[in-house]
């Protein structure tokens, strides 16, 4: 399974870029969201993980621009937060989100969340939210 992970924070981009290696993804990582975004433009994704706020391009607008443009538009968006309430849980899936994944983050929630979106179209909760 092809993911982008986009997170400004290293040692979250860290964790979740080693253990979707570790659990047979093939991982692009990327820490500027404006760089990603360029990315996403260009390669199509089996599923994007990124952070909800970051500098510069911010993961919502970052979502949004996904599902607006190009070869990705269907590819699920899972948004990792550490924000636990339903104001940011509903602006991630109005923004166009498949999956809120909410920090912190150990490889049993990935594993779920990687087998959930390599299996099937439409993601069930597993330590997070999904529409």
């Amino acid at each position: 399974m092809k993911t982008l992970v986009v997170e400004d924070d290293p040692v979250a981009l860290e964790l979740i870029s080693q253990t979707l290696t570790l659990l047979g993804a093939e991982v692009t990582a990327k820490s500027d969201s404006v760089e990603a975004q360029r990315l996403l433009n260009t390669i199509a994704f089996d599923a994007v993980f990124l952070d909800l706020e970051m500098p510069q391009l911010g993961g919502l607008e970052l979502t949004q621009s996904i599902r607006r443009n190009g070869i990705n538009r269907k590819s699920p968006i899972v948004v990792v937060t550490s924000h636990k309430d339903s104001q940011h849980m509903d602006q991630a899936f109005k923004s166009g989100a498949t999956f809120v994944l909410y920090k912190p983050i150990d490889r049993e929630k990935l594993r779920k969340v990687l087998a959930m979106l390599s299996n099937q179209s439409k993601v069930t909760p597993a330590g997070g939210a999904s529409r």
